[in-house]
């Protein structure tokens, strides 16, 4: 191959290469949770993108004779296969097949099978490579089992009439390239993976308390604005707990955090929510609950709570006073202030009580009807 040939080559090769990088980048804008769920439509349009790759870098691809392109196609399909699975691979690898049956030429049973080798080795070696279940970089053994993957890709060339002198040829700078175009571009999907499971642990921690696994303040705040009038706000703390802390420690006060969340979470209903709102005190919404709810739902939280024996405090139990308050007519916010005025008659007037916020007659003719 003269030199003025191989810097065509080459430069084919860069754009190959830059239309692979270019479209991987603008896919991965649909990736936006980790773990990914393949069924996701943001997933499911990344696919698509993907699917059209392997056509486009073969019209990129520099010629070595009629039908029988130097490219790197087939790094869509495996990577697919390596993080979506053989269905993913296939998705990504159709439209090539059905290009290439469209335009037949003496390469297009060597292209077609050279694609279902590597998507089929993909498949094989796809949990030895790993790379599916921890966003990280690739490692040296991750890249040897996708050496090994990308080996088939070209053999079908031997098919041809003069295949053998072409393979000689093309077959090991067509591996490593291939092997290089994986390694950069799943450094890339890796980075994003990597990004995006960063951000969900964030948005996590600010939805969700790690010590009780209820909602966090934030998510309550959020939540609040959105309640009907038909909704219930319960504030619920529990009593003597600097008394606790101070005679079992701090260690044993968290234990009774979570065990008291743990029957909060335990007595509400699948649409009801419960949040940390803040030291020993917890927020409650009731969704839709219907007239009388409220009261059955917060003696029993109180009888439960006050009966439980709790190991990191000797055995002993602890009691709650709970505020309760219906929207109605009040309104989130004002609901919310009416809960807490009553959490704190219930402690005035000598704790382990409910008290409930009675609504006005405009209020209980509004959840009447």
């Amino acid at each position: 191959m003269g030199g003025e040939k191989m810097l065509d080559v080459l430069s084919l090769l860069l754009q190959n290469f830059s239309v692979l990088v270019a479209v991987a980048l603008l896919s991965l804008r649909f990736v936006t949770e980790w773990p990914v769920r393949p069924r996701r439509p943001q997933v499911i349009a990344m696919l698509l993108i993907w699917s059209v790759l392997p056509v486009l870098l073969y019209h990129a691809g520099p010629e070595l004779s009629p039908g029988l392109k130097f490219d790197l196609r087939n790094v869509p399909p495996v990577m697919a296969t390596l993080w979506g699975g053989p269905v993913a691979g296939v998705v990504v690898g159709l439209p090539f097949v059905a290009y290439r049956l469209m335009n037949a030429t003496a390469g297009s049973l060597p292209g077609i099978m050279s694609l279902s080798l590597v998507i089929l080795s993909a498949t094989l070696l796809r949990r030895r490579v790993g790379i599916a279940h921890q966003p990280g970089p690739l490692t040296a053994r991750q890249m040897l089992w996708i050496t090994l993957i990308l080996m088939p890709n070209g053999l079908p060339v031997l098919l041809l009439p003069d295949g053998g002198a072409v393979l000689q040829q093309i077959y090991l700078p067509l591996l490593a390239l291939n092997v290089a175009a994986v390694y950069v571009v799943g450094a890339i999907v890796n980075e994003r993976l990597r990004a995006v499971a960063a951000l969900n642990h964030a948005e996590h921690a600010l939805r969700e308390d790690a010590l009780t696994l209820t909602g966090s303040r934030r998510r309550f705040d959020r939540d609040l604005a959105d309640l009907s009038p038909y909704d219930v706000v319960m504030m619920l703390d529990i009593d003597h707990f600097k008394e606790v802390n101070d005679a079992h420690g701090h260690v044993a006060g968290d234990r009774v955090l979570s065990e008291v969340a743990e029957v909060i979470r335990q007595t509400l209903r699948s649409t009801d929510t419960a949040y940390r709102y803040g030291g020993e005190e917890f927020a409650l919404i009731l969704r839709g609950a219907a007239p009388g709810t409220e009261v059955m739902v917060a003696e029993r939280l109180r009888q439960v709570v006050g009966s439980r024996p709790i190991a990191a405090i000797g055995g002993r139990c602890v009691t709650v006073s709970i505020g309760v308050a219906r929207v109605g007519t009040l309104g989130p916010a004002r609901a919310l202030l009416a809960a807490d005025d009553h959490l704190y008659r219930a402690k005035r007037d000598g704790r382990n009580a409910v008290r409930i916020h009675e609504l006005t007659p405009a209020g209980a003719a509004l959840q009447l009807n």
